[in-house]
């Protein structure tokens, strides 16, 4: 597990700071035996784990533990007691989000390869916000039906891990339409989820690379700024 923290009965329990991951287990493990009820949630879990090996008493009487994930192998290695699938949105709800997201009202042409768009994203919310996102200010019936195309040649083998959540990202990769944000953007992904990442550091990276290039230091600083915020 990474950095925990969580909010118990009017105080934060921080664990960051503590890399030993011994003795983060054993303070995690001491302030749960404290507690006679509490519920612990774990969200968008990717892989099992032995919950004692980080301090969690999930036999423990009192004890609630709920955990999201993406994967049904997930839940049974787990041992989940119950498993809950949340649906997708229907057709109706996922077309609305798209509109929303999207921001302005289409010609009847594009309206129709909109919801074409819209449906292969399978009721996904992150993928429908993602690409009615990259689709802003696309006015020509040309980039819609090409739009319509990629996002349909995007997709990987069925059976691979969350084929609609990697078809939404590939797409709106795609739509980046210039390499040196490609490459911005694939620097940004090597952080862990929900690191802060340092817009200098990111830009002396790109810069030391290569990839952003200038007549002068100043230069080279702005472009790396505007690509940022591009991103």
């Amino acid at each position: 597990m990474g950095g925990v923290e969580f909010y118990c009965q009017n105080y934060w329990f921080d664990l960051s700071n503590e890399d030993d991951l011994k003795k983060r287990a054993a303070k995690l493990s001491k302030a749960l035996s404290e507690k006679q009820e509490f519920v612990l949630i774990l969200d968008d879990l990717w892989n099992y784990f032995p919950l004692k090996e980080v301090g969690i008493l999930a036999r423990e009487k009192g004890c609630k533990l709920i955990l999201t994930t993406r994967m049904l192998d997930v839940c049974r290695q787990m041992e989940c007691q119950e498993t809950i699938k949340v649906k997708s949105l229907p057709e109706f709800e996922a077309w609305q989000l798209f509109q929303d997201k999207l921001g302005k009202p289409l010609s009847l042409d594009a309206m129709e390869i909109a919801k074409s768009i819209a449906s292969e994203c399978a009721g996904l919310p992150l993928g429908i916000i993602t690409i009615a996102a990259s689709m802003r200010g696309a006015d020509d019936i040309c980039e819609w039906r090409n739009a319509l195309r990629k996002l349909q040649e995007s997709k990987v083998r069925e059976g691979e891990m969350e084929n609609e959540v990697f078809q939404a990202l590939k797409f709106s990769y795609n739509r980046l339409n210039n390499s040196s944000l490609q490459q911005c953007f694939l620097y940004c992904g090597l952080y862990p989820e929900d690191h802060p990442i340092a817009r200098d550091n990111v830009i002396e990276y790109l810069i030391d690379e290569g990839v952003i290039r200038g007549e002068s230091r100043q230069a080279k600083l702005d472009e790396g700024h505007t690509m940022l915020t591009d991103l």
